[in-house]
């Protein structure tokens, strides 16, 4: 089972474990109330100002669980609706501002055994940037820039309430970095960077670069979107010269009957050129474009063994001499 968190932390900056102190944060609110309003069913809840003093909104909106976006949309000004509109809990009539920001997730969760469940939460009604505080006008990011109130669809307020997860990927249209790990065992003061394609015609493929604080930096692979976005489920270092990686796919292929993940573990071996970019040089631990199977083909359930660092630290060292690292 994944791990679910809530979507801010506490006021000290630690998680939130106990469901109480949401339902008291909420009663803070002067309105955008759950699952009832003024003006009758309003399907989602208000994160306001007066909630800074329970939680920890300045650090901004997590996803319920590791995931993916699917789309999003800011708006820099609000629109307004023609004319004017009464609004509850207003006097008399008044021109209507309204939100068309927000955030569409899609995550997945194996219940029961075997059984693999796609689910999508929505965040929506985001504080227009040029309304929130400085940091959110200048750029449309994603990457927890939104500090202000927020709508949860009722979707998300159902989970929120009943479970608790690892942050969402940084993923922002500004700042696509993944992950980043050290390398220093390689060379002092270098880092492999993952980060989501540029490319407008790509933005789902994931580059791997590699970063050092000397200036040097140089993108050496890429994983394409294979029906899925590419997720770097591990990546260390190995024995002072090799940077190994783990990463999967999510698939539903009825031409094979399967449905789960198929993963691919790759080796790249460092070289380091004096007079030019270092180089590196890729291989496969389960062979040149094969992968392992983790999920439900035919109607039975297969895992792939070799699904975290020291299971595949275990198999390298098996292997021996015949892996290019060792």
């Amino acid at each position: 089972m994944p791990s679910f968190k809530f979507p801010f932390k506490n006021k000290a900056g630690k998680e939130v474990r106990d469901s109480a102190l949401y339902y008291k944060t909420l009663s803070l609110a002067d309105n955008g109330f759950y699952p009832l309003g003024p003006s009758g069913v309003h399907c989602g809840i208000h994160y306001v100002q007066a909630m800074a003093n329970t939680l920890s909104l300045d650090e901004g909106m997590r996803a319920i669980a590791k995931g993916e976006i699917v789309a999003y949309q800011v708006n820099r000004d609000y629109p307004t609706v023609p004319g004017t509109a009464k609004v509850p809990m207003a006097n008399g009539s008044v021109q209507a501002p309204f939100s068309t920001g927000f955030v569409l997730t899609r995550h997945t969760l194996e219940y029961p055994a075997g059984n693999t469940l796609t689910y999508f939460c929505l965040a929506r009604a985001f504080q227009a940037i040029n309304q929130g505080r400085e940091p959110c006008k200048k750029e449309l990011e994603l990457q927890n820039k939104f500090h202000s109130r927020l709508v949860i669809s009722s979707l998300t307020a159902i989970i929120i309430f009943g479970m608790q997860p690892s942050l969402f990927a940084q993923e922002t249209s500004a700042s696509p970095t993944i992950e980043t790990i050290s390398a220093d065992e390689i060379r002092p003061g270098c880092s492999v960077v993952f980060q989501h394609s540029k490319s407008s015609t790509s933005p789902r493929n994931v580059e791997i670069g590699w970063s050092c604080k000397d200036g040097t930096a140089v993108f050496f692979d890429s994983y394409e979107e294979e029906g899925s976005t590419p997720e770097i489920t591990s990546a260390f270092t190995r024995r002072n010269k090799c940077i190994v990686v783990l990463a999967k796919w999510h698939i539903h292929s009825r031409a094979s009957s399967f449905y789960g993940d198929i993963y691919r573990i790759f080796i790249y071996n460092h070289r380091d050129n004096r007079s030019d970019e270092p180089t590196f040089t890729r291989h496969e631990l389960l062979g040149k474009n094969k992968v392992g199977w983790d999920g439900v083909k035919n109607g039975k359930r297969i895992t792939f063994p070799l699904n975290s660092e020291d299971k595949i630290n275990g198999e390298l060292d098996k292997r021996g001499s015949k892996i290019p690292c060792d």
